[in-house]
């Protein structure tokens, strides 16, 4: 009977220890961190942005690169068939 109290007992502190320890504040500390994110977008892949590149507004095609689909600036006409200007098109 001893023995089952004495390890009930030891359980029970080793519990309270590890909730002590674990729930205990933890701060950590750093120096010279850079915040320079411009590399990081380089290495990212081409995000999946169709619905912002087609029919967008462009002078070049150097203005629709950032695409998938719709890479090619192109005339823009409107239903009477008159030149409007200049868009993101697939072909």
């Amino acid at each position: 009977m001893s023995s089952l109290k004495l390890t009930l007992v030891t359980i029970l502190l080793m519990a309270i220890i590890l909730n002590v320890l674990w729930f205990s504040p933890k701060q950590a500390m750093a120096t010279e961190v850079d915040h320079d994110h411009s590399g990081l977008k380089k290495r990212l892949p081409p995000q999946l942005n169709d619905f912002f590149t087609c029919k967008r507004p462009c002078t070049s095609d150097s203005d629709c690169s950032d695409c998938w689909t719709c890479c090619r600036c192109a005339n823009d006409y409107d239903t009477l068939g008159q030149l409007v200007g200049h868009i993101c098109q697939v072909f």
